[in-house]
């Protein structure tokens, strides 16, 4: 059986439009910034071993979800590079079909990443809810001393988190997901010269739009780069999809949104990364 042992949570098919033609890139990691810029190939960045492996009881990966992923990124690839043909070219015309599935694209590569995914658990407590869930199982009888002493052991803890984390990626129906999936675009179109987007570990960045920074209620756009030069932000309101222009500020204001909230920062060039991060 196929058990992929390297998971991209983000996917190669999508580092590599921000990668040189053999696939190198800059690449920045805030748990090593003694290093620097490093440029390296993306099959060495953006990835953990068995991040998407659901685990047994006796020890043995499960890596089906990851395989769902792979299979879908073959979908996905076709669709961002049929937007990004079709934008480049100026025509805003699109399938239902690729808008539904860049929709689709856009949720999971939101929210598959690890740094997405220990913000979420940071937030809501996970080691007291998972405690909690346990002492009310003892309390009311359904969980003997026994079996809670058995789910003291930090291994079968550390499974019991890494199978929740898997099962509710794996069965996300979040509305979050059918409204994306519902959703008419901007895209923003980039012209020779001009600054570049970055790729980080947490790709997916909400910020204030543009000229809104100081109001007291800004509206909120949530921005993907989907290539060097292409970039998506869902509009649940829009009737169409446009195609638009972005200001080299406005990118570098994406790019430092992005490079904050991610543990890893990568671009084609390494003036792009210098541009937003202080060695």
């Amino acid at each position: 059986m196929n058990n992929p042992k390297r998971h991209h949570f983000v996917s190669q098919m999508l580092l590599k439009r921000f990668a040189d033609q053999k696939n190198f890139m800059y690449v920045y990691n805030k748990k090593a910034p003694h290093i620097g810029f490093r440029h390296q190939h993306i099959d060495s960045n953006f990835f953990e071993r068995y991040l998407y492996s659901s685990i047994t009881n006796n020890g043995m990966r499960d890596a089906a979800l990851e395989i769902q992923f792979s299979r879908k990124e073959g979908t996905w690839s076709s669709t961002i590079a049929n937007i990004i043909n079709a934008a480049k070219s100026g025509n805003n015309r699109f399938s239902p079909g690729d808008l539904a599935n860049i929709g689709e694209f856009l949720y999971y590569q939101w929210i598959r990443t690890p740094d997405f995914i220990k913000q979420l658990s940071a937030t809501q407590n996970a080691d007291a809810t998972l405690k909690r869930i346990i002492d009310t199982a003892v309390s009311e009888g359904t969980l003997t001393n026994d079996q809670r002493k058995e789910l003291d052991d930090p291994e079968v803890l550390a499974r019991i988190k890494q199978n929740s984390i898997v099962q509710a990626l794996g069965n996300a129906r979040a509305e979050a997901l059918e409204v994306l999936k519902r959703s008419k675009f901007h895209i923003a179109v980039l012209t020779a010269g001009q600054t570049e987007f970055v790729i980080g570990s947490f790709p997916v960045v909400l910020v204030a739009g543009q000229g809104q920074a100081v109001a007291a209620k800004p509206k909120m756009e949530l921005w993907l780069p989907i290539a060097s030069d292409v970039a998506i932000y869902p509009d649940v309101i829009a009737g169409t999809t446009d195609i638009i222009s972005m200001s080299d500020s406005r990118v570098v204001e994406i790019n430092r949104a992005i490079a904050r909230q991610s543990t890893l920062t990568g671009a084609k060039s390494r003036q792009t990364l210098a541009q937003i991060i202080t060695l």
